[in-house]
């Protein structure tokens, strides 16, 4: 019997993805839930098993190409299991049964040949294995909503005409990133603060503090004690950690940090987010950073790693910049960029000082945040960046 295997729906509303790699060849012998294929969707780079055991006849999309959920994706010769033979001989033994008593056949009430199933029984898909990537709000950024179905066509332009070109495929991480971040940015009116935080004395600090995660095979940046900042800051300006629901017209406002942190993996961006931050030491988060983008930059992030985000933080300091117009990660309130620490002279107590100096902005949602509640964060947070003992002890 031929069974042709249609591209399964993995869930969390994705309607395509674009196969990796097959594990598989025409004419190979398969057995039941073996991985026939890797296939990246919006959110996942997905091991596909196989629900039957057979022959590969025809394998209808090459590595590369995009699949829709629902479209034939590999056509197997099924192999039929000694039980599958024994159906035929049960039916006629039960035919008899039938007859005398006037019930049903166990394989009648079964509905075929996959086995024999009570009634209110279900037959359950096999599951799919998932390795990476994600976010709050339509893939990698998010749960339970789906992305914007935004256009993101190349002009229509001979750009070849004019000379040599490279034509590159979106990946579908890619295509994610630009519908996400445009439906971002169409819907929420952005409003960028700037300000600069002194961290002398917390770059002396975490010199210090280094030595000691180092010892534990953890690095430590400044990210930890930006995170502790952060959850200080929001106790007195909540709606930074809130999301507006649009439906109710309510703003909810979350008594729960959990902080995304933007990281820069291979495949594009990735937001894992540290759950209940504010329950973690310095040391903690560290760790907890660290783990977290070893594994996005592995593509061994799970869905729960970049779901359930309240406030997110992209470090473009890392790789240089003074400053930049973060997009908020949707349906956040608001996103801190972090930038490149300069050595700068300050004035202090009437002379002049070279000083370690932060750059900050914060992109905020004007629907739910004024100018002046941005920058009453702002301030709340450069004092504890400029205090870094209050950073190492209890937040609550």
């Amino acid at each position: 019997m031929v069974f042709v295997f249609n591209f399964p729906d993995v869930g969390e509303g994705l309607t395509e993805g674009t196969v990796v790699k097959w594990l598989v060849k025409q004419g190979d012998n398969v057995k039941k839930d073996q991985i026939i294929a890797e296939i990246e969707t919006a959110k996942a780079v997905v091991e596909i098993p196989t629900p039957k055991t057979g022959k590969i006849i025809t394998l209808h999309y090459k590595a590369g190409e995009i699949v829709k959920v629902g479209q034939p994706l590999v056509t197997i010769e099924e192999q039929e299991s000694a039980l599958q033979k024994k159906i035929p001989e049960i039916k006629t033994e039960e035919k008899k049964v039938e007859k005398a008593t006037g019930k049903a056949s166990m394989a009648e009430k079964a509905g075929g040949v996959v086995g024999f199933l009570e009634e209110e029984q279900k037959v359950i898909a096999p599951k799919q294995k998932i390795h990476i990537e994600r976010r709050e709000q339509g893939m990698l950024f998010g749960k339970g909503k789906e992305i914007a179905k935004q256009s993101i066509d190349a002009p229509k332009i001979g750009f070849e005409s004019y000379g040599k070109v490279l034509q590159i495929p979106l990946s579908s991480v890619r295509t994610a990133i630009a519908q996400h971040l445009s439906q971002s940015w169409q819907t929420i009116p952005h409003v960028m603060h700037y300000d600069e935080a002194d961290v002398t004395e917390l770059w002396n600090v975490r010199e210090k503090e280094k030595k000691v995660a180092e010892k534990k095979n953890i690095k430590l940046t400044f990210l930890p004690f930006i995170i502790r900042a952060c959850i200080a800051a929001f106790k007195d300006n909540p709606y930074l950690n809130s999301s507006l629901d649009e439906t109710n017209r309510i703003i909810v406002v979350k008594n729960y940090y959990n902080i995304g942190f933007a990281v820069d993996a291979p495949q594009g961006l990735l937001v894992p987010v540290i759950k209940k931050a504010d329950d973690k030491s310095v040391l903690e988060l560290a760790a907890e950073i660290q783990t977290l983008a070893e594994k996005a930059r592995d593509k061994k992030l799970s869905p729960e790693d970049m779901s359930g985000g309240t406030f997110t933080i992209t470090n473009i300091g890392s790789v240089g910049g003074l400053a930049a117009t973060p997009i908020i990660n949707s349906p956040e309130a608001a996103i801190l960029g972090l930038y490149r620490i300069l050595d700068k002279p300050v004035v202090r107590n009437g002379k002049i000082e070279i000083r370690k100096i932060l750059p900050l902005t914060i992109s905020f949602d004007h629907r739910i945040l004024d100018g002046a509640q941005a920058a009453k964060f702002m301030n709340a947070l450069k004092e504890h960046l400029e205090d870094p003992d209050r950073l190492l002890v209890d937040l609550s």
